[in-house]
């Protein structure tokens, strides 16, 4: 494999902290600038390399995935007889050091990445989109001519996955295109990519000028006349909804269940189990010391409403 690289960080807050000192797209984060991400967007990269805005609390699955890592990579070492060793590595591209890669090991004599992963979710039978894109940048910032994809489902159906991916340099070069510019116009001149979901917007539109006024052009109206349609559609549909909802409930009863002609669960109505919740009202009467000595501001968040109109208000009446 051709690459640069430096030595990789050997625990996760040391990852994060280099990923602050030496900002960088890594392989996870293309598929979310490409848009083949369902979990994180465009806009959830630049503000990460923009803004510095590393997640540093760890959680479960992150946990978890670090800790199966040895299982996963003694598994697939057990099924293809070949030896995998740790990279240890960033591997940064030869012509731009803001591309790099991180390899989870490379297989002894073939000198090819592995990538091992854990899911939930049974195989489908066909690799999922951000995990295609994360394996052609690992290619194209190794100069590998393949990758083998190793994934452990841990759903209820257990099922251990080996495939063997090759380059794609069709794919690569139109990527690299996009992660360039990406760097060059988003991140570098800081300015934020397409929105493309609500919370893009909400994220890049925080502030706002108070007491600020803009007249709506004729588009504007349009837009804004189509939702208001769609509201009401929105709420009579809610409505009908909640009446079918009353009316199985009424049948229903006590049952736990309601089965159709063959014995199947069509419906089921089941009690919870109790939890115990924090009292936060009482604790705050008898200890108001205490819960105001760990009060903080939070920062506001702009509410966006549509204003119904008159005619929509007078067809509610």
């Amino acid at each position: 494999m051709e690459s640069n690289y430096r030595k990789a960080p050997s625990n996760y807050n040391d990852w994060v902290q280099d990923r602050i000192d030496n900002p960088s797209i890594g392989a996870s984060m293309s598929a979310s600038i490409l848009g083949f991400n369902p979990y994180q967007s465009a806009v959830d990269i630049w503000e990460q390399l923009v803004f510095k805005n590393h997640e540093k609390e760890d959680n479960l699955a992150m946990y978890l995935g670090r800790e199966m890592e040895p299982i996963v990579k003694k598994l697939f070492m057990d099924r293809t007889g070949l030896k995998v060793v740790a990279d240890n590595k960033i591997r940064i591209d030869k012509e731009f050091d803001y591309l790099t890669t991180n390899l989870d090991g490379v297989v002894v004599g073939e000198q090819i990445p592995v990538e091992y992963k854990t899911t939930a979710k049974p195989w489908s039978g066909e690799i999922p989109d951000n995990y295609f894109v994360q394996l052609q940048h690992q290619m194209m910032v190794t100069n590998a001519p393949s990758v083998y994809f190793c994934s452990l489902s841990m759903g209820f159906q257990k099922q251990l996955v080996v495939e063997k991916y090759d380059r794609n340099d069709d794919f690569i070069g139109s990527m690299r295109d996009e992660l360039i510019n990406f760097w060059e116009t988003n991140v570098l001149k800081e300015i934020p990519p397409q929105i493309k979901t609500l919370e893009d917007a909400k994220k890049i539109y925080t502030d706002v000028d108070k007491n600020s006024i803009l007249t709506a052009d004729d588009s504007l109206q349009v837009h804004v006349s189509e939702l208001r349609a769609m509201q009401v559609s929105k709420k009579d549909l809610e409505k009908r909804m909640n009446d079918k909802k009353i009316e199985l409930m009424k049948s229903i009863g006590n049952f736990e269940t309601l089965v159709d002609h063959l014995g199947e669960v069509i419906v089921s109505w089941k009690k919870s189990n109790p939890t115990e919740v924090f009292d936060k009202k009482k604790f705050q009467e008898e200890n108001p010391d205490i819960y105001n000595k760990y009060l903080i501001n939070k920062q506001g968040s702009r509410r966006f409403i549509v204003k119904p109109s008159e005619v929509y208000n007078k067809g509610d009446k």
